[in-house]
C-alpha cells in the first residue's frame, strides 16, 4: 500500500507542476497535465499504476 501512495503523490505532483508550466512558462506542457490526468483516471479504473510498478522494483513496499 505504501508503493500506491508514494506513485498517487508523485503523479499529483506532476500534474500540478506541468499544469502551473502550461500556465506560465509554456503551453505544450498542457500534453503532460493530459498524460498524467489520463494516467491517474487508467490507475483507478483498471487497477493498475505504472508508477507504483516502478516503486515497487526500487524497493519500496
Amino acid at each position: 500500500m505504501r508503493a500506491l501512495k508514494i506513485a498517487l503523490v508523485c503523479n499529483g505532483a506532476i500534474l500540478i507542476v506541468s499544469a502551473l508550466l502550461a500556465l506560465f512558462y509554456k503551453p505544450g506542457f498542457i500534453w503532460l497535465t493530459g498524460f498524467m490526468g489520463l494516467s491517474l483516471i487508467f490507475s483507478g479504473w483498471g487497477d493498475y499504476c505504472g508508477f507504483e510498478v516502478i516503486c515497487r522494483r526500487l524497493g519500496v513496499k
